[in-house]
């Protein structure tokens, strides 16, 4: 089984599926590992979307996602579910969301897990922010 390279990892608000396998962004954050966001209220859950591109692949896996901390303790996993067939030289671009409450400012990691094993790591850092950073 070869399970698609990811590349980049984007984050943003949110993510739409269009027409010809396009995404729509809304609200991009950035690339990671180069991503800083700034949290109002970190009681409330972070909604984001994780938007992976990558190279191609075959054949057919079982993918899950993990976000830890800095520690290392996982904070969410979703389960492994089947995913496939990949289509023989279709590139990698799909979209995770997220609502999560993350106990605090920090680093946090996003892995992608293929067959139970990290296929891919990228990290992100939350900050608290000012009311100044929410005004318009």
């Amino acid at each position: 089984m070869a399970f698609p390279e990811i590349k980049y990892c984007l984050i943003c608000d949110a993510v739409r599926a269009e027409a010809l396998g396009k995404l729509t962004l809304l609200g991009f954050f950035g690339v990671t590992p180069d991503v800083q966001i700034k949290i109002k209220d970190f009681r409330q859950p972070l909604q984001a979307a994780f938007v992976l591109v990558g190279g191609t692949g075959e054949g057919s896996a079982r993918v899950g996602f993990q976000f830890a901390d800095a520690r290392n303790q996982v904070l969410l996993a979703t389960p492994q579910a089947d995913a496939g067939p990949i289509e023989p030289g279709k590139r990698l671009l799909t979209g995770v969301g997220i609502s999560h409450t993350f106990p605090g400012p920090g680093r946090y990691f996003f892995r992608v897990v293929v067959d139970d094993r990290v296929h891919y790591q990228t990290s992100f850092e939350l900050y608290q922010g000012t009311p100044a950073d929410f005004t318009v």
